[in-house]
């Protein structure tokens, strides 16, 4: 009789990476983005979940998911724009692979891994480094960065007329 937590591992483990690396210059400028393909050519449905060490400053999209038997997926990392002081210090991005039982393949991925973490689970870490020249100057303290200047109104536009509009209401963001 095979062990069903063998099977298991066995199966976490023919999940592919497409990288096992990032490299990402810092920037004060804008956010920085690069992405992986994950690809599960088995029959089962595989859940994950990916945590970074650097939580505010490195995420990816999404971070919770499944993979479909025998498909593919790709998976958005970016590293956000600097706000203020950066060390350059290596971090890492850690995804966490697990088989879906058939009773929970109804289940969020994120309630999954919340509520009914999996006893087998394959642990695959990304190390992501930083180039030591950052990009841009980064904000003075206590000063607010300028606010982009409005474009000019296109030619032939309607210009707007005072008190026009002013009882719409607004949705909220998110919607």
């Amino acid at each position: 009789m095979v062990d069903p937590a063998l099977e298991e591992k066995e199966l976490l483990d023919k999940i592919l990476l497409t990288k096992d690396n990032f490299k990402f210059i810092p920037s004060y400028n804008e956010d920085r983005t690069d992405r992986l393909r994950m690809t599960n050519p088995t029959d089962s449905l595989i859940t994950f979940k990916i945590k970074s060490t650097r939580l505010k400053q490195l995420g990816s999209k999404p971070s919770y998911g499944i993979l479909k038997a025998k498909r593919g997926m790709y998976i958005t990392v970016k590293f956000y724009k600097l706000t203020g002081e950066f060390d350059c210090n290596p971090d890492h991005l850690t995804i966490y692979l697990a088989v879906l039982p058939k009773d929970k393949e109804s289940m969020k991925p994120s309630q999954f891994w919340k509520t009914s973490p999996p006893a087998v689970t394959r642990r695959v870490v990304i190390n992501v480094e930083y180039d030591s020249a950052i990009e841009g100057v980064p904000p003075t303290p206590g000063v607010e960065p300028a606010a982009p200047a409005a474009p000019p109104p296109a030619e032939g536009a309607p210009e707007k007329k005072e008190g026009e509009g002013e009882d719409e209401e607004e949705g909220e963001e998110g919607e």
